[in-house]
């Protein structure tokens, strides 16, 4: 049996892992996580907020595992496997490890500051959209990673796992997987343990309780169901645990209005990037295809070159904590009256030569109520058919809410007062 390691962690309390993930963790492409705060700038905001992408890995891949081991200790559940995909015990074991070994690398690609740097990574020209952060994950687990990965014995004496596989999970690639796509609802979904750890966690350090939900319960009603649309396996929840699902989107919403598009995080946001583009070759970040390269920026190698350039604005904003200020903003769920607003006060800075800058709140950030296969919604499962259903379903609060679409509008902290005469 393999030798098991713990680490005290101030979510779960301890988070084991065994001799084989150890020497992933350890693995600098992985230890460079420490060097990437979870939440950017987040911390000019709630000083609390220095925790990293590191811990947030090693939290999903503990709770990606009780996700897991919930699902495949039901008898139902476990007979469904069986039923639908041919599982047996072997099967199932060698799956936790796969998902695990998902869960702990989901994040092992993100740039310097996490998202906030996610503007400045090139273009793909084959996907015709920019890289993300995925993209670097999957050629990071493919490439540095990739003998750390296949070639340890607890690997090739027992599963033999690929870094392919690894990667496939995260992409949903099912030419790869075939059957064990069901388990990408696990690593990224709305019912995911990358959401169900950052809510504890950001909200853990961070200091409020926005993110609050009662993750055993939620634990204790994860169900296998059928979706009634194609007739496969689908991950949801028990109809009698549907309001813990509620929970957890209302606790997504709060922390996604009141933290993560916090008015002066978001200014850091346009800081960090305007900074970026200051210094990095082209504006841009290395692409995938130069992945040695881009695992040479983590946090701290920005704020160096930061410090390079203090004589710019954004460099300077950075180390100094003087950005952009606030002069006018819509409602959480703006109006057409609001946006006509929005439109009628960046033309009087326009017309007053003072400089704005104007931010939207990215969409679908917090829940989606379609059934597009990557932003599925939660679903709940019935009965002894387990037939499976949408949470809106159930919810008047989850079909009701509107989509978070704040507009602001900055300025330059020395403009604000005329700004705010030119807007009286």
């Amino acid at each position: 049996m393999a030798r098991l390691h713990e680490m005290r962690d101030p979510i779960y309390g301890f988070v084991s892992f065994n001799d084989w993930e150890k020497q992933i963790i350890n693995h600098p492409a992985f230890q460079r996580l420490r060097r990437i705060k979870q939440l950017a700038f987040t911390d000019m905001v709630y000083p609390g907020a220095n925790h990293t992408r590191f811990e947030h890995s090693i939290g999903v891949m503990h709770l990606a595992t009780l996700m897991y081991e919930a699902i495949t200790a039901d008898d139902t559940n476990k007979r469904l496997l069986a039923e639908y995909q041919s599982y047996n015990e072997t099967g199932l074991d060698r799956d936790k490890q796969l998902i695990r070994l998902a869960a702990l690398l989901h994040d092992i690609g993100h740039a310097p500051f996490s998202h906030a740097s996610e503007d400045v990574m090139p273009f793909n020209d084959k996907l015709n959209r920019s890289f993300k952060h995925e993209d670097y994950s999957s050629a990071i687990i493919t490439g540095p990673l990739r003998d750390v990965i296949e070639d340890h014995q607890i690997n090739k004496s027992n599963y033999r796992i690929s870094a392919d596989e690894v990667a496939a999970l995260l992409e949903g690639n099912v030419s790869i997987l075939e059957g064990k796509l069901l388990w990408k609802v696990i690593i990224s979904s709305q019912l995911d343990a990358d959401r169900g750890d950052y809510l504890l966690r950001d909200s853990y350090h961070i200091g409020v309780k926005y993110g609050i939900y009662d993750y055993s319960r939620l634990l204790n009603t994860l169900v296998l169901g059928v979706d009634p649309e194609t007739s496969e396996l689908i991950l949801g929840v028990d109809e009698g645990g549907w309001h813990v699902a509620e929970a957890l989107v209302i606790a997504r919403y709060q922390m996604f209005t009141q933290v993560y598009f916090h008015k002066t995080r978001r200014a850091y946001d346009y800081h960090l990037k305007e900074a970026l583009g200051k210094f990095l070759e082209g504006g841009k970040l290395p692409p995938p295809q130069k992945i040695e390269e881009f695992l040479e920026f983590d946090d701290v190698r920005v704020l160096q070159d930061a410090k390079a350039h203090r004589d710019d604005l954004n460099c300077k904003t950075l180390l100094d904590r003087n950005h952009i200020r606030v002069v006018f903003e819509t409602p959480e769920v703006p109006n057409e009256e609001d946006e006509e607003k929005s439109v009628a006060i960046k033309q009087k800075l326009a017309d007053s030569n003072i400089w704005f800058y104007e931010d939207k709140a990215p969409s679908g950030l917090w829940y989606k109520l379609d059934t597009e296969e990557e932003s599925k919604e939660v679903m709940i499962v019935k009965g002894q058919d387990r037939k499976a259903s949408p949470l809106s379903n159930y919810s008047s609060i989850v079909r009701n809410m509107g989509e978070a679409k704040q507009i602001r509008v900055y300025v330059r902290p020395e403009d604000k007062e005329k700004a705010v005469g030119v807007l009286r």
